[in-house]
């Protein structure tokens, strides 16, 4: 449920005029603002499903955000900060500026009354650029915070994309759109697996969509899904049929299903110790545009 300030907090419900009107801004500043483009365009994307009752209690809480900006804003600046639903196993907040020196949003981050800091979990995502500052302003409420491996960031123009050539499947295997009875074979595969992940791979696959390759018994053996930040994730090759290429066919395919579905560029996180995802992400001339870190206590 939304938090509706008082008039003394730092922060104000964004309408979604406001946030129509900062997308175009975020898009007329792509690639550099892909991060943020592409939750914002989530989002509106998937708004009437977010707003309606019978299909939002079913969804993630990640999926349903409220978004807060500046009282006193420069809309140019962009800055909004998200707050997710915050349920037993979710409680996300979503930091986002374009401002250089990050000013507007820390001010907020400071200031702001809307955020419960005595949760457990929550997590918070931002830019690395803000890191620093942004951790000085979260260890004053805490001191539990364990900040995670950074994600690169990674842009993909859809131009080249539209360039991949047909997939060459093998014979005994098949491509398949997923659905959600897919949900819990990619949950038990997924590292980051947690109490709230099923629904979130559920959301995932149901609002966005994804791709799964299987063999003759009708076996899902690799898989990309689209998560809730708008770009193709949960990327996974299950262990007896890895090095034989699956990964790099299955992403492609799903870039190029993305592309056509949705007619924008791709963006895709890959942690940074996870150098194969990384060094695929360089083969198909992707370019990593920043990182993403995220920070929370459990």
């Amino acid at each position: 449920m939304a938090l509706e300030p008082n008039t003394t907090d730092v922060l104000q419900l964004l309408s979604k005029n406001d946030l129509e009107n900062i997308f175009e801004i975020l898009k007329a500043n792509l690639p550099r603002s892909i991060r943020d483009h592409h939750y914002l365009f989530h989002y509106l994307k998937n708004y009437n499903a977010i707003k309606d009752p019978c299909i939002a209690r079913d969804l993630s809480a990640t999926f349903k955000p409220t978004f807060y900006g500046p009282r006193k804003r420069t809309v140019g600046n962009c800055t909004f900060i998200a707050i997710g639903e915050k349920t037993p196993t979710d409680y996300w907040i979503f930091l986002s500026t374009q401002e250089e020196n990050g000013e507007e949003l820390i001010d907020c981050l400071k200031k702001t009354k809307l955020i419960d800091w005595f949760a457990e979990p929550i997590y918070f995502s931002c830019d690395k650029k803000y890191y620093d500052k942004i951790y000085e302003i979260l260890k004053i409420n805490s001191n539990k915070w364990i900040v995670e491996e950074p994600e690169g960031v990674y842009y993909l123009s859809k131009f080249k994309v539209n360039l991949f050539p047909d997939a060459i499947i093998p014979k005994t295997y098949c491509i398949k759109k997923l659905n959600a009875e897919n949900a819990n074979v990619i949950d038990d595969n997924w590292s980051a697996k947690y109490a709230g992940s099923l629904k979130l791979i559920t959301s995932s696959i149901q609002l966005n969509g994804g791709l799964g390759l299987f063999n003759e018994r009708d076996e899902m053996i690799t898989w990309m899904v689209t998560n809730e930040l708008m770009c193709p994730g949960f990327l996974t090759v299950i262990e007896s049929e890895r090095r034989k290429g699956f990964g790099e066919l299955i992403t492609k395919e799903e870039f190029k299903r993305f592309v056509s579905q949705y007619d924008i560029d791709i963006c895709v996180r890959v942690l940074r110790n996870n150098l194969v995802s990384s060094h695929l992400m360089l083969k198909l001339g992707s370019q990593k545009i920043t990182e993403e870190i995220w920070i929370g206590k459990t």
